[in-house]
Order: C-alpha cells, then sequence, then structure tokens
C-alpha cells in the first residue's frame, strides 16, 4: 500500500414475490433491508433509514428508500428522475453486468465495446469513448466512491442492495463527468445477525451461475461480510465469443461502537476472463445468425479481399480489478460526519477483435476522497456541504491491426487531478413549499504523455503528445418542490453538469473542448386509492453544447485514430410515465413508458476518409477532406419510444407456499448504434419478453425457478464499428434456465 493510499484510509422491471418491483421508472418497489440496529445507511444518509420491513397496507405499494442525493428519502418524495432496480429484481432477471440494464430501466441504453468496455447512455447522454483518453458521461459508483474508468463496474453485480440510475446532469452532489447521469451501485452491507444466502443456476450455452454471501456478527460492535460470485457460459457468437469466465469477491468490516459513530471498510477483486465481447459480421450475414469475425466463413471473406483473417485462437481477456474503501459515519445534534477515502486498481490484459483486432495492456490507479457534512432533518433548512479529491494516473499499450496494413500503436500515460467543493440546500418555505438549491466547484487539470505511429508500414508518421489542459466550472441546482397532499409531489428544477475535455492522438488539432449540458425538468410524483395506484409523470429538456462524440477516422497524414469531436449543440427533449397498479396483496400490474426526441442542432464532421455508404449526414467533398453535417439528424441511442409493460400474480398454496408469475416485456423503437447514422448501425424497433416462475416454502428458506429472457431470440445491437467489414456486438439471445437459493438467519 502507498503513502498516499495509507493516509486516505486512515482518513476514514419487474414486481417479485408480494412486492412492487418499480420505482419511479419500472424497476425496484421491493422493500430495503436495514442494515442493522445501529447501521447507518448506504451512502451515509444524515438519518437512520426509515424502517422500510414494515408491513405496508395488505393491498398497497411498498416504499423505497433511496440515498441519491446522499441522504435516506422516500423516492416518492424526491424531486429527481430516479429508477431503482431491487436486490430481488437483478436476482430474477439473472444480472451479471450492466448491459442488462437496458431491459430493466427505460432510459438507459447500455451496450459492450471491444474488450472489458462498456458504453453508457441515459435519456440520449452518453460516450462512445471506448478507451482511457475520454471519460465517460454517466458517473458509476461503488458503494459512494466515483470509478473513474468505466471498466471498474465489471463483475459488481453481485450482492447488490439496490442499483440506483439518476437520469439527467448531477452537477452538484456527483460533479465531474455526471452530463447524462449517474449510476450508484449499492452493495448490502455487514449486519449484526448471522444470515447465508446462497444461488445456483444453470442454462441453455452451459450457463453456471453461483453465489453466496455469509454475515457473521463478531461481537457487539463487530459485524462482518463476505460474499462471491462466478458466472460462466460458452460463448454465444458463432466462433465462441461473447462467452464469460468471471470471478468476483467482497469483503467487508463494519465496526459501530455505538449509534453515534460507524467505521465501515470493504476490499473487492473481480477477475473477468473468457474470449471477450463479441462482434459478429453484420454486413455479410443477418445480425441473427451471430457470426463471429473467426468464423471460417468470416475468414473466408478476408481472404478473398486480400485482408489478413483474424488468427482464430488469439482472442482473450485476462483483466483484473481489485479496490478498498473506507468510510466513516459520525453523527452529532447538528448533523452527521462521513469521510469516504478509496483507492482502486485494474489491470487490462486482452485481445479483442472488432472488425480488426485491438491488444491492450493497462493500468490504472485511481485515488480518491470525499468528505461532506449533512444536516439533520429537522428545521427550516437541509443542507450538505463537502469536498472532493480525485486522482486517476493510466498507463497504456495498446496495439490496433486491421489486418490490411492499416492501424496504430499508442503508448501513453494519462494523469487526471480533481479538486471539488459542493453545497446542496432545501429551503421550507411552509408545510407545502421548499426550495432546493446547490453548487458545485470544480478544478481540474488533465496531462496526456505519449505517441502513435502505424507499426505495420514502412517510415511511418508518429505522433506525439505531450500536454495538459486546466478547466474550472461552477455547475448548479435550483428549483421548487410542492406537496399537493401527503402523497403527491410536483417539482421543477433547473441543473447542469460538464464533462472535462481532453486529448487524443492525431496530426490535426489533438483537443476536444468540455461538454455542457442544462436539463429543464417538471415533474409530478402520486399515489392514490390507499397506496394501490402510482402515478408518476417528468417532462424534460436538455441542452447540451460542445456533446463530446468519439469515432474511428483517419487524420490528415492518413494515421488512423480514434477521435474525439464536439458536436455544437443537441437537444433532447421527452417525457417519462411511470404507472403501478396494485390492487391486491398477491397481484400487480406496471407500465413504463418513455418518449424521447433528440436532435443535433449543429454538427459538422470533418474526415479525410470518404462518408460511409448510406449516411444520413449530408457531405460536402473539399481538396482532401469531406465535411458532413449531421444538423436535424437523431443522436445515437436515443430510440423515440421505450415501452415496458409487467405484470407479477402470486399464487398461495394450501401448504402456506407460494409459487410467483414475473412477465414483462421491453419495447423500443429505431436507434442508430454509431455516430456514422448508416444503414448497418441502425438497430431497427423490436420487442422482446421474459418470464419467470418461483417458487417458495412457507419457511422460506429455500426457492426453486425457472426462467427465460429474450423470448423471441431477437438479435439487438448494441455497439456498431466500421473497418473492413461492419461489425457489432449483440445482446444475448435467448437464455433459459433453473436456479436453487438457500436462506439461512
Amino acid at each position: 500500500m502507498n503513502t498516499r493510499l495509507a493516509l486516505l484510509i486512515s482518513a476514514a422491471v419487474l414486481p417479485l414475490a408480494t412486492a412492487p418491483l418499480h420505482a419511479q421508472s419500472a424497476t425496484g418497489d421491493l422493500p430495503q433491508t436495514p442494515a442493522g440496529p445501529n447501521a447507518s445507511a448506504p451512502l451515509a444518509a444524515s438519518e437512520p433509514a426509515p424502517e422500510t420491513s414494515a408491513p405496508a397496507p395488505s393491498a398497497g405499494l411498498q416504499e423505497i428508500v433511496v440515498t441519491a442525493q446522499r441522504r435516506a428519502e422516500n423516492v416518492q418524495k424526491a424531486p429527481i428522475a430516479i429508477d431503482t432496480v431491487s436486490a430481488a429484481m437483478l436476482t430474477q432477471r439473472h444480472v451479471t453486468d450492466a448491459t442488462a440494464l437496458t431491459q430493466l430501466v427505460p432510459s438507459a441504453q447500455i451496450g459492450q465495446a471491444a474488450g472489458p468496455f462498456p458504453v453508457f447512455f441515459l435519456r440520449g447522454g452518453g460516450s462512445f469513448g471506448t478507451n482511457s483518453l475520454t471519460d465517460s458521461a454517466v458517473v458509476l459508483s461503488l458503494d459512494g466512491v466515483p470509478l473513474a474508468r468505466q471498466y471498474n463496474s465489471n463483475g459488481q453485480f453481485f450482492d447488490l442492495e439496490r442499483v440506483e440510475v439518476l437520469e439527467g446532469p448531477q452537477g452538484t452532489l456527483y460533479g465531474r463527468n455526471a452530463t447524462g447521469g449517474a449510476i450508484n451501485l449499492i452493495p448490502q452491507r455487514p449486519t449484526h445477525e448471522f444470515s447465508f444466502d446462497g444461488g445456483l443456476s444453470y442454462g441453455n450455452y452451459q450457463a453456471i451461475q453461483t453465489n453466496a454471501a455469509l454475515n457473521v456478527p463478531l461481537g457487539d460492535t463487530l459485524a462482518a461480510r463476505a460474499s462471491f460470485q462466478s458466472t460462466n457460459h460458452s460463448g454465444y457468437t458463432s466462433d465462441g465469443q461473447s462467452d464469460d469466465d468471471t470471478q468476483s469477491a467482497r469483503l467487508q468490516l463494519l465496526y459501530e461502537p455505538s449509534s453515534a459513530f460507524t467505521f465501515l471498510i470493504s476490499a473487492d477483486m473481480v477477475h473477468q476472463g473468457g474470449r471477450g465481447s463479441g462482434f459478429v459480421d453484420v454486413s455479410d450475414f443477418s445480425p441473427d445468425q451471430r457470426v463471429g469475425l473467426t468464423d471460417p466463413r468470416v475468414q473466408a471473406l478476408y481472404v478473398s479481399r486480400k485482408l489478413t483473417p483474424i488468427p482464430a485462437n488469439s482472442l482473450f481477456l485476462d483483466d483484473r480489478h481489485a479496490g478498498l474503501k473506507g468510510e466513516m459515519n459520525w453523527k452529532t445534534d447538528l448533523g452527521t460526519l462521513t469521510i469516504l477515502p478509496a483507492y482502486r486498481h485494474a489491470h487490462l490484459d486482452f485481445n479483442s477483435a472488432y472488425g480488426g483486432g485491438e491488444a491492450d495492456n493497462e493500468f490504472d490507479n485511481q485515488e480518491s476522497v470525499e468528505a461532506r457534512f449533512a444536516s439533520n432533518d429537522r428545521g427550516f433548512l437541509r443542507w450538505i456541504v463537502g469536498g472532493f479529491y480525485l486522482h486517476d494516473k493510466i498507463n497504456v499499450f495498446e496495439n490496433i491491426n486491421n489486418f490490411n496494413g492499416t492501424g496504430n500503436q499508442q503508448i501513453y500515460q494519462g494523469d487526471t487531478d480533481s479538486k471539488a467543493v459542493f453545497a446542496d440546500l432545501t429551503a421550507k418555505l411552509t408545510s407545502k413549499l421548499r426550495l432546493i438549491g446547490g453548487v458545485r466547484y470544480t478544478n481540474e487539470t488533465k496531462s496526456l504523455d505519449g505517441s502513435l505511429h502505424n507499426p505495420f508500414i514502412a517510415n511511418p508518421v508518429y505522433v506525439v503528445v505531450d500536454d495538459s489542459a486546466k478547466a474550472s466550472k461552477v455547475t448548479y441546482r435550483a428549483g421548487a418542490q410542492y406537496d399537493v397532499t401527503n402523497t403527491s409531489m410536483l417539482y421543477g428544477t433547473v441543473s447542469t453538469s460538464f464533462r472535462s475535455g481532453g486529448f487524443y492522438f492525431t496530426a490535426d488539432n489533438p483537443a476536444f473542448k468540455p461538454e455542457y449540458v442544462t436539463a429543464y425538468t417538471i415533474g409530478t410524483k402520486n399515489r392514490f386509492f390507499d397506496n394501490k395506484v402510482q402515478v408518476n409523470l417528468e417532462l424534460f429538456e436538455w441542452k447540451f453544447r460542445n456533446q463530446q462524440l468519439a469515432y474511428s477516422t483517419r487524420d490528415s497524414v492518413g494515421n488512423q485514430v480514434f477521435a474525439t469531436l464536439n458536436a455544437g449543440r443537441t437537444r433532447s427533449r421527452g417525457a417519462e410515465l411511470d404507472l403501478k397498479y396494485q390492487p391486491a396483496r398477491n397481484t400487480q400490474f406496471g407500465v413504463d413508458v418513455q418518449y424521447l426526441d433528440s436532435k443535433f442542432q449543429q454538427f459538422l464532421l470533418v474526415q479525410t476518409a470518404a462518408p460511409a455508404a448510406g449516411t444520413l449526414c449530408s457531405s460536402v467533398h473539399g481538396t482532401t477532406t469531406y465535411t458532413l453535417n449531421c444538423q436535424g439528424q437523431t443522436p445515437p441511442n436515443s430510440p423515440k419510444w421505450v415501452v415496458s409493460p409487467t405484470v407479477s400474480q402470486d399464487f398461495e398454496l394450501s401448504s402456506g407456499g407460494v409459487i410467483n408469475l414475473l412477465t414483462g416485456a421491453h419495447y423500443q423503437t429505431n436507434s442508430y448504434t454509431a455516430i456514422n447514422l448508416t444503414p448497418t448501425d441502425l438497430q431497427r424497433s423490436y420487442i422482446t419478453g421474459n418470464a419467470s416462475l418461483t417458487y417458495t416454502p412457507p419457511d422460506k428458506r429455500w426457492s426453486v425457478s425457472a426462467f427465460v429472457e429474450n423470448l423471441g431470440d431477437v438479435a439487438i445491437k448494441q455497439y456498431t464499428t466500421h473497418t473492413s467489414l461492419t461489425a457489432a456486438v449483440l445482446s444475448p439471445p435467448r437464455t433459459y434456465g433453473v436456479r436453487a437459493a438457500v436462506h439461512f438467519r
């Protein structure tokens, strides 16, 4: 452990069973289990979480407690757009990575790119940055610690209490790189009661998943929790790619000498193996054939085009992630002081086929600490003040080979140093009316030192970048909230956020500008008819300036580069409607609907290569370049409509056991999976379904389930690339299986 780390640590959508499974947008009404008799809520809420396990009315929707605003509160009282996915939902839907959230959260479009790089979009705001030269536009955090690199979320979808998805800019409490929103992964925490939970599932594609979590009290003041998960399945593509071989473990120790003081330390490790994400050829074969790039049919096409085939036995993932975190909570009469020091390390070692081949050996080291003080919830003014520091350092050796004499080799070191102070407050003007305000100041320095060249030709042109840039920005949130009744409220907010600029390797201008967004939101959250009906509606408009968009192209001297460009202006507006109806304790219906109208208002793309065939962008051919004008076109990952209906029904047996039937569907209209906006980038509208059947005996000590996902076996594009052919990563095909679980208390 290095010295700085030592100092940081020392600083201390489906309803399930008898509970609803949706929050504002359809994903998680299952009650949350408190962390123990004196345990603070996750993310160090200033007050203990409400007792969400208390029985609700026999035919009423359950309360969901979230900590997205750094304190525990009923999601129906929070004036923000937020979806939650409960632990039960994650289990029932067999979720093992972030890409599954696309089918669970209407606003989310999450895909897998080459190697371990996922791409995140919320309501059309996101990034195709699939290397470490750019940052994600959606902040991911693990137990309150922001993850500087999006691949650090891999392998972390186990033993979670819930996932919180915040749509829209989160520039006050979350800060940098939250222009699209935030996703919080919140693990189950140690309690002062013994428990053991274990599970085993088996399905097609030789899928085996095992998981276990052991919670042990160690006296009156100590408790420990150890958990692990292993996921394995064979490849979904014809050549065995898109497989999984991941092992994850987490160990937590809670010290709680009194109700006023807690200290939690946690450590986690992940190993991700297999052959990788699995691109398929969609320019020569139908996507539903799932023809992988090392399939003999594709290799024959490479040879016929005088290209070198991708070696069939060369693809692998061998990525390792580890983290260490401390959390201190000290409650006083005025409020709660929280300190969160953390360290994360990742080592990527992979060789992936994306049309060409990408080999990457990368090290990432992240240190961060956040300190905040949250007032008690009593009185006229409720507030949070704090500070944040992050240092992230990457060392990368990356080799791109298109097997036709083009490609590049990039060797570089990058540093990010980010500091921020923030404040957030709510003023209670009357018993019904509250004003909302927040501000954050961020100061950030980013540097890049390295080079790029094409190693597959004689006398390559070397591109060297050794530069740094500083940026500072004030972001804010302002609005109001009005309680119409005890179970109905209105809110309206204006919020801003920014994503820092940076550099990439090119013989032209290597710098790209920061991205800014302003969001306007009006919403209402309501419960009617003795808590049996929920109607939530939100209207929003986002205005992006200098939106960062990444894609592969060639620079003026012919080098292949992965460029990040700024779209001058982008506007996204829409609405999200969440309806739930629970007429009886054992029956629930729900539907989520999102409408999104997103347009490039100003986006000029200058490149040396001719435009891709069929692009929707108009083009003008200059002397040495082409200028593409994409004004008026819909940005990628922005389907106009998403509709997700769900049904849950419990059948109570005379023995006291319960059989639960869950069914659901996900429908969305056309969307593009790359900024080229070509016919091969298009994911046409689709509908897919899922179902599970679960038996639980009267003592609830065990359960058995049967499940099926992607009932229609639809081939869904997540991410598309263009090289010598067009290739895409697809969502999993139809998967099905059985699952058994045990529970001891």
